[in-house]
């Protein structure tokens, strides 16, 4: 029995060869969920669609990876889907992986990870769709990214949005490969 008391367990854990703490100065990650983002006395959080661009903007070099992850749960949050959209479409060009993680999605959001040209990965987890009309995210638009993003090599998305369409995509030989 595994559960026993007294029984012993033997772990492997494999460290990467590098880890977080490695990037900490690297400029081309831009990192919602730091440490310097949040307030120590009371877990608000400081990122805006203002400091968000101004992070990607004044990065130094151009910005390859895009963590944002609890953008819209944390309290306080202040940033909406176009602050998102707007501040891809800054770094468009050179971003490699993107993480969307308890945001809000809007069609321009995804328009805007359409336009992500060297997109590599891409995780939609748990987001708000917003919207209404043309401008709400559907199962198309997000087809649209897959197929658009022509080095795109993983992704993750756990919404609704992710249907028959995004299926189709995925199964196109030029897609994901």
């Amino acid at each position: 029995n595994p559960y026993k008391k007294g029984s012993k367990y033997i772990s492997v854990v494999w460290y990467p060869p590098t880890n977080l703490n490695d990037h900490a100065k690297d400029k081309t990650i831009v990192d919602g969920c730091h440490l310097d983002l949040i307030d120590p006395d009371d877990g608000r959080t400081y990122l805006t669609g203002f400091n968000l661009e101004s992070a990607i903007v004044n990065a130094g070099e151009p910005v390859k990876c895009l963590f944002l992850n609890g953008a819209e749960s944390n309290p306080g949050s202040a940033i909406s889907a176009n602050d998102i959209a707007r501040a891809i479409s800054k770094c468009n060009d050179s971003l490699q992986c993107v993480s969307l993680t308890e945001c809000k999605l809007n069609a321009a959001l995804t328009d805007a990870l359409s336009s992500c040209s060297n997109l590599r990965g891409m995780i939609v987890e748990n987001c708000q769709i917003w919207g209404r009309g043309s401008d709400r995210p559907t199962d198309a638009l997000l087809s649209d990214v897959l197929r658009s993003c022509p080095d795109l090599r993983w992704c993750y998305v756990k919404s609704s949005l992710f249907g028959t369409e995004c299926w189709n995509a995925l199964a196109a030989e030029d897609v994901c490969p």
